[in-house]
């Protein structure tokens, strides 16, 4: 197999490009700005267990936000090299993690990554540095990314039983369950590297399981239990078997996509598989609207990325200034419908000089005085599917509102722009299903029952009559677009 590489027009901020400091002048050495903090509940709410995400984000939480200063063996140069190398590798490793045993290779992945070979015996910071750099610690105490306090494992054990992303922040936790010899548990404080017994008039601090003094904690801190949020079954998607493996200069022939974008980290394996993936699926998605394979690309200006340009772990996502598509690891697969339909409400708002916006945002007080005909009734049909089918008295609209109204839960279940693009995802589906057309990356999970019957109240995709009305509209709305 012969190296995928980009293909195309450049596309810009990628987290290769910003990370190698080819974008906006020098690099900053604040790790912040370098790498802004992950949205660990989105990383949650895309499908990565709570308990693989709070072991990212409590090594995150641990490393220095500067380099160190110049020591006798090590430069302040070699140390800022260093830092800005390993921030680079850790953002492309933690895009990788999607189970513990991923999280366990990371010590010595990162060693790889950083040039510093095992070797039996202690060995000059000198020599080992780099794999330092980003490690707390001060003077001649070196640590690296991965080594933990005493509070920082209480909290990496204790964060997903007390509803952590959406509960609470790590920062809030003060006390912790530890079993004594006796067999009995109780809240403990932590100071260094010790466990203190909470002296508590607000509860007996000795319980017979880990269980009950979890649940004291959370009457303690006053916590809701974790929300239900939906997610793609991912590991159960079905892989389409081209019998040829499609290249990026095929991609951007057959559909016109301005470019073609890798993450680094992704291996030629996975890049093949996401390239032939989202080409049958871009196929079949033409073939449902009935427009030539060259119109997906919308007119040349659609780029997409495979696993590109995340923030060391973020979720499949559209980028409306830059028009870009961008396909992770753990969201991409299920989602292109959904993340292309961003691209047409897109491409709506562009056309009348809305430049990074999206038409679903403007509506219903978009001037269309002067606009042609076509367009005006494009926006008309448009707006009436907001205002009436996506509406507050709408069922879907309720449900949507049952799982945004969760505790910790992001808003954006209700934001009209999501709620069009999960409505177009069930009108996929129900497309391919009468056509009898198998293709999982393009759309799936959108039934009622792919969610728990406890929580069908939370389907966050339309139903029963409403999505057949839905699907007649979107259907009229593709037909108007593209239709002569």
């Amino acid at each position: 197999m012969s190296r995928l590489d980009d293909t195309g027009a450049f596309l810009p901020f990628a987290k290769k490009h910003l990370v190698a400091g080819r974008e906006n002048g020098d690099l900053s050495t604040n790790l912040k700005e370098l790498w802004p903090e992950p949205d660990w509940q989105v990383l949650c709410d895309e499908g990565m267990p709570v308990d693989v995400c709070a072991h990212l984000a409590v090594y995150y939480s641990g490393w220095r936000n500067h380099p160190r200063p110049s020591q006798p063996s090590v430069t302040s140069e070699q140390w800022l090299e260093a830092f800005v190398q390993s921030v680079a590798a850790l953002k492309e490793l933690y895009d990788d993690v999607a189970d513990m045993a991923d999280v366990k290779r990371l010590p010595d992945l990162f060693r790889s990554r950083m040039g510093v070979p095992k070797t039996k015996g202690k060995q000059h910071i000198r020599d080992v540095y780099p794999l330092y750099a980003l490690g707390r610690g001060e003077n001649r105490t070196y640590k690296t990314p991965f080594a933990l306090t005493l509070r920082q494992s209480a909290l990496i054990k204790l964060l997903p039983d007390i509803g952590w992303p959406y509960t609470v922040s790590p920062n809030q936790v003060s006390l912790f369950p530890v079993s004594f010899n006796d067999g009995y548990y109780s809240l403990c404080t932590i100071q260094g590297r010790r466990y203190f017994l909470k002296d508590s008039e607000e509860f007996p601090n000795r319980f017979q399981s880990e269980y009950d003094a979890i649940e004291a904690l959370c009457e303690h801190m006053k916590l809701d239990r974790s929300p239900y949020v939906p997610r793609k079954k991912i590991e159960e998607i079905r892989n389409v078997k081209l019998g040829y493996d499609v290249t990026p200069k095929q991609f951007i022939d057959t559909f016109k996509f301005r470019g073609v974008q890798f993450g680094n980290s992704m291996p030629d394996r996975e890049r093949q598989l996401f390239l032939n993936n989202s080409y049958y699926a871009f196929k079949v998605l033409a073939h449902l609207l009935n427009i030539p394979d060259s119109w997906v690309g919308l007119g040349g200006q659609l780029g997409i990325a495979f696993g590109a340009r995340g923030q060391g772990g973020a979720s499949a996502h559209y980028e409306p200034d830059l028009n870009i598509i961008n396909l992770t690891r753990r969201s991409g697969p299920g989602s292109i419908s959904h993340e292309w339909f961003h691209a047409v409400d897109a491409l709506l708002a562009r056309t009348r000089g809305f430049e990074g916006r999206l038409v679903s945002e403007l509506l219903p007080e978009m001037n269309l005085k002067d606009a042609p005909d076509k367009y005006r009734e494009n926006i008309n049909l448009l707006t009436g599917i907001v205002t009436k089918q996506l509406a507050p008295s709408t069922k879907y609209y309720k449900r949507s509102q049952n799982l945004a109204s969760q505790k910790g839960v992001k808003k954006y279940w209700i934001d009209s722009g999501e709620m069009l693009a999960r409505a177009f995802e069930s009108f996929i589906q129900d497309a391919m299903s009468q056509k009898e057309i198998v293709c999982d990356w393009l759309a799936m999970g959108t039934q009622l029952n792919d969610e728990p019957e406890e929580h069908q109240d939370k389907n966050p995709y339309p139903q029963g009559d409403e999505r057949k009305h839905l699907n007649h509209s979107m259907a009229k709305l593709m037909q108007g677009m593209w239709g002569k």
